[in-house]
């Protein structure tokens, strides 16, 4: 008999330690609803926090607690239930200290997003810190750590920017598409790829699956106002 797993997502805490009662109290594993509370049938899944973050994706489920539970039907054997936390974007941005800037306006004749269909594009932004450009150049002032946490700091921005883009709810966001990163390094300096996964492991920890992305990293001989990295960004938006 095959293992059925039930995917149980509640809106409060509470709820789910309740329903862990209901469940060893009347060892029913059938898909029931109670308030605040849907469950969805899976079948044949493996455990794992992106399994979750996808299939809540694809319920739509904003609901921050879950449970997974598994059971044999016909059998004696004993049911798995695990309990976890989905949290929306904002959520996971204040989890991880992060208070998004203003967006920031353009430095030329173009505009910060267009949007064509679903699909965002965002101009590149260039690195701050402390309000001003950051400037350097890798392999010559700056080394790779220094040129991650700039690129990290470039994705908090376009997350702003994104934000814009989404009528302010960053929730709209279905997909990170794509980022193209130009790092300012000098012709023996290898480790763009590097620098760049400051702003793609940020872009990852905070939208998920929805966060992985297409990318391409670059060396460049210069950028503009001397900044360290620019970064831009294609989102698929609801």
């Amino acid at each position: 008999m095959r293992r059925q797993w039930f995917l149980v997502v509640c809106q409060r805490h509470k709820i789910a330690f309740n329903l862990l009662l209901i469940l060893f109290k009347t060892c029913s594993f059938l898909p029931f609803y109670i308030k605040n509370t849907c469950s969805f049938p899976v079948f044949e899944l493996f455990l794992n926090s992106k399994l979750v973050e996808a299939l809540l994706a694809h319920y739509n489920v904003g609901c921050p607690y879950f449970l997974l539970i598994s059971h044999c039907p016909m059998t004696a054997k004993p049911a798995e239930i695990f309990i976890g936390i989905h949290m929306s974007v904002y959520e996971k941005l204040k989890a991880l200290n992060i208070e998004l800037p203003a967006v920031a306006a353009p430095a030329a004749a173009y505009v910060m997003h267009a949007q064509t269909g679903n699909t965002v594009f965002l101009s590149g932004h260039i690195a701050k810190k402390d309000g001003k450009v950051w400037v350097g150049q890798l392999g010559k002032n700056m080394e790779t750590a220094e040129g991650k946490d700039a690129a990290r700091a470039i994705a908090i921005d376009l997350l702003a920017t994104l934000q814009d883009a989404c009528g302010g709810d960053l929730n709209r966001v279905k997909r990170i598409v794509k980022l193209m990163s130009l790092v300012n390094s000098t012709s023996e300096f290898t480790e763009q790829h590097l620098v760049t996964n400051g702003a793609s492991e940020l872009i990852g920890e905070i939208f998920g699956e929805q966060g992985k992305h297409a990318r391409s990293a670059f060396g460049v001989a210069q950028i503009p106002l001397g900044a360290c990295v620019e970064i831009e960004m294609i989102a698929e938006i609801a």
